[in-house]
């Protein structure tokens, strides 16, 4: 699909193995937050040094013991043991420094700053990547990865990986100048563990990867099930054990392939577990076998053995967060990869006024995976103030030519011109001050009345006495009162609950809050009854005087008020003119609106 870029997973790790990956996660993360992120890393490379130089202190302070023990004078052991308590004061407070900066100073700040980019580019994509289930899939992905804080944990774990590089190979210093047999020991009995993570890694992120859509269908599925706007058709229907049914259906595929992927890693770290614990004895048995032959003395045993068990501690946590990391790197991929995704060309032609016509020439327009083209229009004109009804039956593409006005769609064919100039060259904030619209599914936000109407007009304030005057023409007067224009809509805030039809003339009211010269209706009454939405719809035609209006509906009951008529079919323009031009030429339009005429008699 056009502006789509391909990450796969191969993409991922050829990636993540040239390291540009990895340094675009630190980049990310020290862009976000500086400041806590040098502190993390300062407090992680104190931890590594603490670690290294604190198992030098204390196998000083064993030998030191020894001599004591042995009636020998030490003058070292003092000092010795107030600089390991020094050392282990040090590490508590770098652990509280560290905790602080983490858990608030990179987490909550890097989450905001992700949130907001996530944000803005779901914005930015064309409007008909999301035609796409597979950009659906990505986006929920990059979701994910942004809530459970991947790519902060990632570099949380960078961090651990690079103080674990060091605490290891302090550790191998000192273990190496105790006794030189140890390191193959070691080596034997933790690979098998680096080995197992980052197959496992590997594997858990592929497992998600292919799990995306089963979740989306799942987590859909639940909230038909469980929110609170579907349980009148669910009592009505009595739908509630078909919809579990298929929900515990997906579920329980997501649940087992779960549970397939943790028994057979849990079968590899229960082998990895035994050869950690056996190179653990084997170090001990070594221990004893060095001190008989007179190889170490027995203060070295105790430091000896100490050093191996944090050495095959730390080289343990290294491999595990190695392995755990491969997985989450490919997981910010996704992110990343959504991030990476084409935008919408920029637009710089200026458009501040229209007064001329809108002109739609040799227009056609496929849905991706579509097949056959969804709309062709040979040639359509609006002309600044008219009111333009466009009819059809159901699938005619009334909906895809509004979307096609809006801008939302960019035509694979043909022009768009709104006065003379190009839909798809002019600039967004220029015609979005130029155009309001209500969809046939619109938003219903549940927010205050002031809220509900401030977010239609962001960059105009309306005013109590405008947000009334709307209220009462929509037959919304119970809204109407000022003093609860600040409490919020819908029951699960404590506020008034609306029903569908109230939610549709609230929408209306929104958009005709908006200062603009062109408004759009695709449907949105289509959950009132014809006379009452031929009511609300003339009282919309007499609200848009002076502007541009274009009303997409099924039902034909304004045709007679407006002062041109659109009719499609098959998703093309059959006919266009007033309803009584077309009355007199087109006998599929007469015929279409004398089937409803019976609704709006008098």
């Amino acid at each position: 699909m056009a502006g789509t870029k391909r990450h796969t997973i191969g993409m991922g790790i050829e990636e993540m193995k040239n390291g540009k990956l990895i340094f675009r996660i630190v980049k990310a993360v020290l862009k976000a937050a500086p400041v806590a992120a040098v502190t993390d890393v300062s407090c992680s490379l104190g931890f590594a040094l603490c670690t290294a130089f604190g198992t030098a202190v204390l196998a000083g302070l064993f030998l030191q013991a020894q001599r004591l023990a042995g009636g020998m004078e030490s003058d070292s052991i003092a000092w010795l043991a107030a600089l390991y308590l020094g050392i282990l004061a040090l590490r508590k407070g770098l652990n509280v420094v560290s905790d602080i900066t983490g858990n608030v100073g990179v987490e909550e700040t890097c989450r905001y700053v992700f949130r907001r980019k996530l944000h803005r580019k779901a914005a930015s994509v064309p409007y008909i990547d999301f035609e796409d289930a597979a950009i659906h899939d990505r986006l929920l992905r990059a979701r994910n990865c942004v809530e459970n804080m991947v790519i902060t944990d990632i570099f949380h774990n960078l961090l651990i990986v690079g103080e674990c590089v060091f605490s290891v190979a302090g550790l191998m210093g000192v273990m190496m100048s105790l006794c030189a047999w140890y390191l193959p020991l070691l080596l034997l009995t933790v690979l098998p563990y680096l080995v197992s993570r980052l197959k496992a890694g590997k594997e858990f992120y592929q497992l998600r990867w292919f799990q995306a859509s089963h979740v989306r269908k799942r987590d859909y599925l639940y909230s038909i099930f469980s929110s609170p706007r579907s349980q009148r058709e669910l009592r009505v229907f009595g739908f509630g054990g078909y919809v579990r049914e298929k929900w515990k259906r997906e579920h329980d595929l997501v649940a087992e392939e779960n549970i397939s992927f943790r028994k057979k890693d849990s079968r590899r770290l229960m082998y990895c577990e035994g050869m950690i614990a056996l190179g653990y004895v084997l170090s001990i048995l070594l221990s004893v076998v060095l001190v008989f032959r007179g190889q170490i003395a027995i203060g070295v045993f105790g430091a000896g053995i100490f050093a191996f068990q944090e050495v095959q501690q730390s080289t343990q946590a290294f491999f595990s967060l190695l392995g755990y990391a491969f997985g989450q790197i490919l997981e910010a991929d996704d992110y990343f990869g959504f991030l990476d995704l084409e935008e919408e060309q920029e637009r710089t032609e200026r458009l501040q006024d229209f007064s001329g016509q809108i002109i739609m020439k040799d227009v056609r327009f496929t849905y991706p995976n579509g097949g056959k083209p969804a709309l062709q229009v040979e040639g359509l004109t609006i002309k600044a103030g008219e009111k333009v009804v466009v009819v059809g039956e159901n699938g005619s593409g009334k909906s895809t030519l509004v979307k096609l006005l809006l801008g939302l769609y960019e035509p694979e064919s043909g022009q768009i011109r709104y006065d003379g100039k190009e839909i798809t060259k002019i600039r967004k904030d220029d015609f979005s001050g130029l155009v309001s619209a209500v969809s046939q599914d619109f938003v219903s936000y549940h927010l205050p009345v002031r809220d509900f109407m401030g977010i239609h007009c962001p960059e105009s304030t309306v005013s109590d006495h405008r947000i009334e005057s709307l209220l009462r023409k929509v037959g919304l007067a119970q809204l109407s009162d000022p003093e609860e224009y600040g409490r919020w809509l819908g029951r699960e805030f404590g506020g008034r609950e609306l029903s569908g039809g109230q939610w549709q003339r609230l929408a209306i009211a929104g958009a005709m809050a908006k200062p603009c010269q062109l408004l759009f209706l695709d449907e949105p009454t289509s959950a009132l009854d014809p006379v009452t939405e031929h009511d609300i719809l003339r009282l919309f035609l007499e609200m848009a005087e002076g502007k541009t209006a274009v009303i997409i509906s099924h039902r034909v009951g304004l045709c007679a008020l407006a002062h041109k008529v659109v009719y499609m079919k098959e998703g093309k323009v059959k006919a266009v003119g007033s309803h009584q031009e077309l009355m007199e030429s087109c006998g599929e339009y007469r015929t279409f609106y004398q089937e409803q005429a019976k609704w709006y008699a008098a």
